[in-house]
């Protein structure tokens, strides 16, 4: 680990007050606990913090079968900043998990097989495997599409969730529902964590 002291923000609790250590690479903050003669007394001070979770509770419905962007309100934050409702920007490097599940059903076509594909980018650009595909039938029926990713992010990438459907003329997409026994069901709820 690389040294680090109070002079950078950081105020130490505890035992040994002063005595952290940053390691680069993790982005966490360790301070030694430990008395004389103990080895490798650490424990986390700061660090593995930055967390998002969003959700839109409107209906996301693509009028063509082009990508459409997902747009998010807020509903916990911290280490990631969302930017147009849309672009989820890294503060913080470090090992991430991402997991994305979405609420799909139509209100035409019924009989039809017509689907749902969701998946995030990075940059700008589609992250392989991250892909999910759920297909609707009736009118009755809803759909979830659940993805999951882990993987590096740095500060500054941007996170972004799409939906397409194959037939834009049937209501296809998603949709909050409202009328349930419990809670409501947003068309779409994104979690996002820093695991390391």
């Amino acid at each position: 680990m690389d040294g680090f002291s109070l002079g950078d923000g950081f105020e130490a609790t505890g035992i040994n007050k002063g005595h952290l250590r940053y390691n680069i690479r993790s982005g966490i903050t360790y301070q030694y606990i430990g008395g004389p003669g103990v080895i490798s007394s650490w424990r986390v001070v700061f660090g593995n913090e930055a967390y998002g979770q969003f959700v839109n509770v409107s209906t996301l419905i693509p009028v063509d079968t082009n990508p459409l962007l997902t747009t998010f309100q807020i509903e916990e934050i911290r280490g990631i900043t969302l930017v147009e409702n849309s672009d989820m920007t890294i503060q913080e490097r470090g090992i991430y998990s991402i997991v994305s599940g979405g609420q799909c059903d139509k209100t035409g076509g019924a009989g039809g097989a017509h689907f749902v594909d969701m998946w995030i980018r990075k940059n700008g650009v589609d992250i392989p495997n991250t892909g999910v595909r759920n297909t609707v039938i009736q009118l009755a029926e809803t759909k979830v599409l659940i993805l999951n990713w882990v993987g590096e992010l740095l500060i500054g990438d941007v996170i972004q969730n799409y939906v397409a459907v194959n037939n834009a003329g049937v209501g296809l997409g998603l949709r909050t529902l409202t009328n349930t026994v419990g809670a409501v069901v947003p068309a779409i709820i994104f979690t996002i964590m820093k695991v390391q």
